[in-house]
């Protein structure tokens, strides 16, 4: 049953999330938590315990180191969900997504494959989906997170909390076909069955009318709510943006195409007076789409809207798609890393806070020009990022005064260490009568190589107070030189057995 369900979950094998419920709830239902990283590997005991009930919630990155995924989930954040309807939608579509209830009464929905595949491939099929199925709104709730994950910068992804917690008492269950909760046994018997060929995975979609085909080439969320009809209350906006696209698609007659729109694909139509509202509003400039309001918003996929001859278009102005804040709470300065249209970005404190630094980070990492914004818009970016923002608490292992201490051991002690004094003109620190002398600049360069990315000169500071180092000027072979001294760092033996060997053995 254990070894079942991690390979099952199987993702990044560094490291799995916990998460502790809390006492209370936020304002929407949903319950508090806290969560912390675990930089080990997954063990049967702490799988055990998940399953049990006796220990803290697992979560698990679905992205390998490799980049790939086996298993992915949409997460649904609304609380009076109706489980088995949706359950119902899926089998009627022929949709092999397996719906499990969460800790709040939301959902998590999950696709698996039997192989690992691309970490690109499993996101863009969630958001497909996600879009398709009118649960778009909240992009950054659909796992894996990212496309990629650079695991030598401590980027750890994000981690997605997992089922059958308690298994036999608790909430976090999966519904069987028939709507009914469905025991561990049967939730391995519902992998079983809806677990994809990698190569059927293109063959996932959901099923459109006829009524699809009257947005040509246009955003995909209108094709969908053309098929499926626009809700109540949405029409005005509906026609709207139907308006947009037959003006880019239609330029010379869209307005009477709009009538026709109109009649055709709301239920039931909008009156003449507001069909005439709608038209002046399209007709004094180049308006675009309403991508962040209803209905729209919600069945969006602006990924595959920017390939559409007459969807959003490359050239459009607005920001990508920026969600899903994860602060790693190092000390003194924490560390962050936000997605940029899936691509996963790193960040210091100022890198967030200032956007041209912001703007530079795209380009040095991601080689991505975004445009600028008023510093009004870009805190309400910040606004929206921070109240999402995941905060993990790295293990000691991870901190950055033990990676420092660490590469500084490395410099000092594991590496090639001089003979002499003039040794250090070569690059190398020397070690004599308990003390280590090196140039900074040396050692600079040797962080650098490490790709050791805090701030240089808190690096110095840090250094300071973990080694007491202490700045010298020397005259070595006639020359003045500038070193930093600090205590020597003993350095570790390695004993070894000598193995015995027979004298008939053949190597």
């Amino acid at each position: 049953m254990i070894e079942k369900f991690i390979k099952i979950f199987e993702g990044l094998h560094i490291g799995y999330g916990l998460t502790k419920r809390g006492s209370g709830s936020n304002g929407n239902g949903k319950v508090e938590a806290s969560h912390m990283w675990v930089e080990k590997e997954l063990s049967h005991d702490v799988v055990r315990k998940h399953l049990e009930g006796t220990g803290a919630n697992i979560g698990i990155v679905p992205i390998t180191k490799d980049n790939t995924a086996r298993w992915g989930a949409i997460d649904i954040d609304e609380y009076n969900f109706n489980h088995k309807q949706f359950t119902k939608t899926l089998r009627d579509n022929k949709i092999p997504i397996i719906v499990c209830r969460s800790k709040s009464g939301g959902a998590h929905l999950y696709l698996f494959t039997k192989d690992f595949i691309p970490a690109s491939q499993m996101r863009d099929k969630l958001l497909e989906l996600s879009s398709a199925l009118g649960l778009a709104a909240r992009k950054d709730k659909v796992f894996p997170q990212q496309t990629k994950i650079n695991i030598e910068t401590n980027d750890r992804g994000n981690f997605c909390s997992l089922p059958y917690y308690n298994s036999k008492n608790g909430m976090k269950y999966a519904f069987n076909d028939d709507g009914s909760a469905a025991s561990l046994e049967q939730f391995y018997e519902l992998y079983d069955k809806y677990a994809v060929d990698p190569k059927e995975l293109d063959n996932i979609k959901l099923k459109l009318n006829d009524k699809a085909e009257a947005v040509q080439d246009g955003p995909p969320c209108l094709r969908i709510l053309c098929s499926q009809g626009f809700p109540q209350g949405t029409r005005n906006n509906g026609l709207y943006n139907l308006g947009v696209y037959l003006k880019k698609s239609s330029p010379d007659d869209w307005e009477t195409k709009i009538e026709d729109y109109n009649r055709l694909y709301l239920e039931p139509p909008l009156g003449n007076i507001e069909v005439e509202n709608i038209k002046k509003s399209i007709r004094k400039k180049e308006y675009g789409y309403s991508c962040n309001d209803q209905p729209i918003n919600a069945f969006c996929n602006k990924d595959v809207c920017r390939t559409r001859k007459y969807g959003v278009g490359f050239g459009n102005s607005s920001l990508p798609e920026i969600n899903n804040l994860t602060k790693i709470n190092h000390k003194p300065q924490p560390q962050w890393f936000v997605n940029v249209d899936g691509e996963r970005l790193e960040l210091e404190t100022d890198d967030l806070q200032i956007q041209a630094r912001f703007k530079k980070a795209c380009m040095e990492q991601l080689n991505m020009v975004i445009p600028r914004v008023s510093d009004r818009q870009w805190d309400t970016v910040l606004r929206v990022l921070f109240s999402t923002v995941q905060i993990i608490e790295p293990p000691e292992s991870l901190s950055i005064k033990n990676q420092l201490e660490d590469l500084i051991e490395d410099f000092v002690v594991r590496r090639a260490q001089g003979k002499t004094r003039s040794d250090i003109f070569r690059g190398v620190p020397f070690t004599a009568d308990g003390e280590t002398l090196f140039r900074w600049k040396d050692l600079k360069k040797f962080l650098e190589r490490q790709k050791w990315s805090y701030d240089i000169r808190k690096t110095g500071t840090m250094i300071e107070d973990l080694f007491e180092t202490k700045e010298k000027t020397l005259n070595i072979e006639g020359k003045r030189v500038k070193v930093l001294t600090m205590k020597a760092i003993a350095k570790q033996e390695m004993s070894f057995e000598k193995p015995k060997y027979k004298e008939d053995d053949v190597f």
